[in-house]
């Protein structure tokens, strides 16, 4: 899709800084300083369903560590539907994809972004089923690879209802961090995969509850609206 607005004019956190809802934002990241304070700095971002917000959230959330003083690297891991790479304009750049299929130095794939301290690592593109490559083990250590004392990264994920991709992912982080959105919210599948995470090994950070009432990170995306922030 092509636009006229640059990034900074699509993320919540740099376009209405002193907003209800960026102030949410650094809530959430708030909220995540005890984790950072452990060590943590890998924090993978999963939906129960499509159309929850999850990729907007993700994106601002690594702007919003970046304020933090820290490099933050993004990763596109909607291996599926890559909206992230798509919205920085890095869809046609090789990536994690390419990663899993053949391994390589993870940090010679990550991008540059307009934003400062903020890095892209896109989804890329290969001809096999991300799942199959996923799960020989690969991901593990493109993370090892990129991990470092003064850097974070933010994952974002496939729905957990569309595939195994988001489970696979979020068992090499530091923990997850779950959006839910009341118009798609049944109560007993969203409890089925926050089991799903837990039986994993994965510790669930804390939950973002995504409300209507604005416009999408990117219009069109295909992704739903965002509202109000909490843990």
């Amino acid at each position: 899709m092509s636009t006229d607005l640059g990034i900074e004019e699509r993320i919540i956190l740099l376009r209405e800084p002193n907003s209800p809802i960026a102030e949410s934002y650094r809530s959430l990241r708030a909220a995540l300083s005890r984790s950072l304070a452990k060590g943590k700095r890998v924090f993978t971002v999963v939906s129960s369903w499509g159309g929850e917000g999850k990729s907007m959230v993700s994106a601002n959330l690594a702007v919003s560590l970046t304020q933090l003083l820290m490099d933050v690297v993004l990763i596109d891991g909607d291996l599926r539907r890559p909206t992230i790479s798509r919205v920085f304009e890095q869809d046609d750049k090789p990536g994690v994809l390419e990663l899993l299929e053949a391994e390589g130095d993870p940090n010679k794939f990550v991008c540059d972004t307009s934003i400062e301290r903020l890095y892209l690592l896109p989804a890329g593109k290969s001809a096999m089923n991300p799942a199959d490559l996923l799960g020989a083990g690969r991901f593990k250590s493109l993370i090892d690879q990129l991990r470092a004392d003064d850097l974070a990264m933010v994952i974002d994920t496939s729905p957990i209802s569309a595939c195994s991709d988001a489970l696979l992912m979020a068992e090499h982080s530091d923990g997850a961090i779950m959006v839910v959105s009341p118009d798609k919210w049944q109560g007993e599948a969203e409890a089925h995969f926050a089991q799903d995470l837990e039986d994993q090994g994965v510790e669930l950070l804390g939950a973002v509850m995504n409300n209507a009432g604005h416009k999408e990170l990117l219009p069109g995306s295909g992704y739903g609206n965002y509202g109000q922030y909490g843990q």
